[in-house]
């Protein structure tokens, strides 16, 4: 609740806020759940990671109905997503996700290096490389999500 109470103190201020969490029901993701009003999930196409998914649903109730939420999942992307030459285990699986989740999928986000060089520059992959294919791919989970009126 001291993560809700905060944030509604800046709420005004800003069109959306980001709480980024491990994907681990702990008690820091737990209190993110709490504060927030939206879920999006971000999962590698792979049966380990989509197993996650449920679990993340049945929490997502949890919070609900612990605390008087209404929380849903609003958004699944598909990140860090290997080319199709990869093999046919990340074709299915985003096959799978698509079937489970349906419009709730965003675009994929392929795999690059440039995510993780951005993060160890401390710089917005916008800046780090603006002209990279992976730079368009998370325009347009933020394009797809915006006709979603999950960002304003």
């Amino acid at each position: 609740q001291k993560i809700r109470r905060a944030l509604s103190s800046v709420l005004s201020e800003f069109a959306s806020v980001i709480i980024d969490c491990p994907g681990a029901a702990g008690v820091l993701t737990i209190a993110a759940l709490v504060a927030a009003d939206d879920v999006l999930a971000v999962a590698t196409p792979t049966l380990k990671e989509l197993e996650g998914l449920p679990n993340l649903e049945r929490t997502i109730g949890e919070v609900n109905a612990t605390f008087d939420r209404r929380l849903h999942l609003a958004g699944v992307v598909p990140c860090n997503v290997p080319p199709a030459s990869a093999g046919n285990l990340y074709v299915e699986g985003q096959e799978q996700l698509r079937a489970a989740y349906g419009d709730l999928v965003t675009p994929a986000v392929r795999r690059s290096v440039r995510v993780p060089e951005a993060y160890s520059r401390r710089m917005p992959l916008t800046a780090h490389a603006p002209l990279e294919q992976v730079t368009s791919d998370y325009q347009a989970v933020y394009d797809y999500l915006v006709g979603r009126k999950v960002f304003p």
